[in-house]
């Protein structure tokens, strides 16, 4: 299932380490003809950043060169780069063009002829604020159309409060699926919870912890670097309120999700009907009529309280928490310790022997997942640069755990398969880390080395902010 919410939100956050998508307008290849699709930043380039682009070909073009046109005047022109290998079965060969030496401001265009012939999207190269801005605008409008609950606004798509049964929700086992659909009714097991407001997670109106962790990192990331944008904050923040909710912290219990997708025989899911999110709360139903968990949805529990919970999660919401920490931490500090003191739990109760399958939600097929150390890494980092805003004790030990998490990483089965993905959150973890450590200087590097040199381990439960 794609999910439109990560794909907007990666492009969003960490537009310049995206390659965007093959043009789309590019005419399908003429017989014998070598196409190329050229793949560059569509976002744009800044002018002193490396940039690099790509031309995709089904035959090998050893011999293909290219030129950069800007006004219709050649700026530039080459061979293309070492073939780096196939990008997928259609795609068999992938050329590096370097485009280094381009810093003037302006609108571009690739142009590959020779063995191979295609063109590129226009691309720019401008300041950050001219190519950034308009992004981080239309996210933050795109998160607020996905709010639910009672603070939703009507905006373009005339929204309407949804789901405010969300506020009494009942605590339910993980239920069980087979082949994509639900095995009986789930079952009860507590409540009542308030896990209302949130974001839809995509076409549908679930609610997930495995997404939304993912999504308001990137979005605290983004506020933490423009602390001027206030309707990025308060978006930011919005996500992190419901993520709150959904750790019970007094019990030590996290909740993973909100609704049913598939349903089952007696349960009628939320991809079986086709309407407005607000027509939910409508419904006449009794407990044991088909249509109950439309209006009365449940909350999925992760494991019972103080159970381990699945490291990806951890990981991922303890970066949430942290990141929060050190927005608050300059106007409220006591806010700020609090997050802080939760990241910590969180991060410890993480289940890091014999892992085993990842929770992301049910059923699993929605989203899978098998790394989890990018997660570790990204939630002991953050917690290590909320620990040095607010002044508390042992920066050093939170940057040596974070460092462990990054060794366990790179030296992982899974290293390199992605670099900016919701399963994979390691470009922000290295790079949030790499900068801590630099602030530290020599000891920085000290720090880097004498983590790597040890296994990973957690915070001890009694070690709080």
């Amino acid at each position: 299932m794609i999910r439109r919410t990560i794909a907007l939100v990666g492009a969003f956050a960490c537009a310049s380490a995206l390659l965007a998508a093959p043009p789309a307008h590019a005419a399908a290849p003429e017989a014998g003809v070598n196409r190329a699709f050229v793949r560059v930043n569509q976002v744009g380039y800044l002018p002193h950043e490396p940039k690099v682009a790509y031309a995709m070909t089904r035959r090998s073009a050893p011999h293909a060169r290219y030129v950069v046109v800007r006004r219709g005047e050649v700026v530039r022109r080459g061979r293309l780069g070492k073939d780096v290998g196939r990008w997928s079965k259609r795609w068999r060969h992938v050329y590096r063009i370097r485009l280094g030496g381009l810093q003037r401001r302006g609108t571009y265009r690739i142009v590959v002829r020779g063995s191979a012939n295609g063109r590129s999207p226009g691309f720019r190269i401008a300041p950050g604020r001219r190519l950034y801005r308009p992004l981080r605008r239309h996210a933050v409008m795109f998160f607020r159309t996905q709010r639910d609950g009672s603070n939703v606004p009507s905006g373009q798509l005339h929204r309407r409060p949804s789901h405010l049964a969300d506020r009494r929700a009942g605590t339910y086992a993980k239920p069980r699926y087979r082949h994509g659909r639900l095995v009986g009714r789930p079952r009860k097991i507590a409540g009542p919870v308030d896990v209302s407001g949130g974001w839809f997670d995509a076409g549908d109106y679930l609610k997930f912890v495995e997404t939304s962790t993912y999504a308001d990192a990137l979005l605290l990331v983004a506020a933490r670097k423009t602390p001027g944008d206030k309707r990025l904050r308060r978006e930011a923040m919005y996500g992190l309120r419901w993520l709150d909710k959904m750790w019970r912290d007094r019990t030590k219990t996290l909740l993973y999700q909100v609704g049913i997708g598939d349903g089952g025989k007696s349960v009628v899911g939320d991809h079986d009907l086709w309407r407005l999110p607000q027509r939910d709360d409508r419904l006449r139903v009794r407990r044991g009529d088909p249509k109950f968990f439309i209006k009365h949805r449940p909350a999925f529990r992760a494991g019972k309280p103080g159970a381990r919970i699945s490291p990806n999660l951890a990981g991922r919401l303890a970066a949430v928490f942290a990141l929060g920490a050190q927005l608050e931490a300059r106007k409220h500090p006591d806010r700020a310790r609090a997050l802080l003191r939760k990241a910590r739990t969180v991060l410890h109760l993480a289940r890091t022997k014999n892992a085993g399958r990842l929770l992301t939600t049910s059923p699993h097929s929605y989203y899978e997942e098998d790394e989890w150390r990018d997660d570790m890494e990204l939630g002991a980092t953050e917690i290590a640069v909320a620990t040095r805003k607010l002044g508390r004790p042992h920066v050093r030990r939170d940057l040596r755990r974070a460092a462990r998490w990054a060794r366990a990483y790179v030296r992982g089965p899974h290293h390199g398969w992605y670099t900016l993905a919701r399963d994979d959150n390691s470009a922000i973890a290295h790079a949030d880390l790499a900068r801590a450590l630099s602030r530290r200087g020599g000891r920085g590097a000290r720090c880097f080395e004498a983590g790597a040199r040890t296994r990973p381990t957690l915070p001890a439960a009694r070690r709080q902010a």
